[in-house]
């Protein structure tokens, strides 16, 4: 069950977050967070960091947006999950320019 809710946060957060509703897509990746944080769910955590990243640098927040992705290459390597690895880069180079 955590699962799917955390999944139906994660998907309105980044609907809202194309579509420029940038407070309701905060609010879905809050609830995300919470759920993947109880649930120790450290693959979607990530999910929800990089999420938060595109959030930030919509608001702007750069420092924000640093500090998210550090925590999500933290866990990324912890975790050897390397798939988001090409991800966690666009974002990187996203955020320095």
């Amino acid at each position: 069950m955590l699962l799917v809710s955390l999944t139906t946060f994660l998907a309105r957060g980044e609907l809202s977050l194309e579509g420029g509703e940038l407070e309701n897509a905060k609010i879905s990746l809050e609830k995300a967070m919470v759920v993947a944080e109880r649930g120790d769910m450290k693959l979607r955590k990530v999910d929800c960091l990089l999420d938060w990243v595109r959030l930030y640098m919509s608001l702007p927040d750069r420092k924000a947006a640093v500090t998210a992705l550090d925590t999500a290459d933290r866990l990324i390597q912890q975790m050897t999950y390397f798939r988001r690895t090409p991800e966690l880069r666009d974002l990187r180079t996203r955020v320095a320019s």
